[in-house]
């Protein structure tokens, strides 16, 4: 061999993963280049502070380890990896819950007490409001018959 090898070449070469025909020409290639001496050297230090160091890392949640060894078993086989895809249903309660929160949404900004007041209903009010506005406020509702309150009172207190 004539040419140096490709490093993932010579990775398989230490891994055992080249046929022995190809095993023996990338050795005496080895055995005469100190290039790939020096890639094997450093491979070999590589491997070495992984595994040392292998044993302080947690394991992988449960399952992973047999997903993994069988994506890897399919992929040696030439299988296609399968794809997981979100289910349709999945979209549909997402949409279906963002459709409530909407509804829910309108309905409690249309339903609040800042939006719907009634000039009846100042029972607990009345006693904090002050008797001349309560008058002004009546006289005000009583001239503009479309008014429903706040705003005849808003009206009284511009004119001042």
């Amino acid at each position: 061999m004539k040419i140096c090898p490709e490093p993932a070449k010579l990775t398989s070469l230490r891994e055992g993963w080249l046929e022995s025909d190809e095993a023996i020409e990338v050795q005496e290639h080895l055995s005469h280049c100190e290039i790939c001496q020096s890639i094997m050297a450093d491979l070999d230090e590589i491997v070495d502070l992984l595994t040392s160091h292998a044993a302080s890392i947690d394991p992988p949640p449960g399952g992973y380890r047999e997903l993994l060894n069988a994506a890897l078993l399919m992929r040696e086989r030439g299988e296609p990896l399968p794809v997981r895809s979100t289910p349709r249903w999945m979209w549909q309660a997402v949409a279906a819950a963002a459709a409530i929160m909407i509804a829910l949404t309108g309905y409690t900004i249309l339903d609040s007490p800042d939006t719907e007041q009634s000039g009846t209903d100042l029972t607990a009010e009345e006693e904090t409001v002050p008797d001349w506005l309560v008058q002004e406020h009546a006289l005000a509702t009583e001239s503009l018959p479309f008014s429903d309150g706040p705003a005849a009172v808003l009206m009284v207190s511009k004119k001042q």
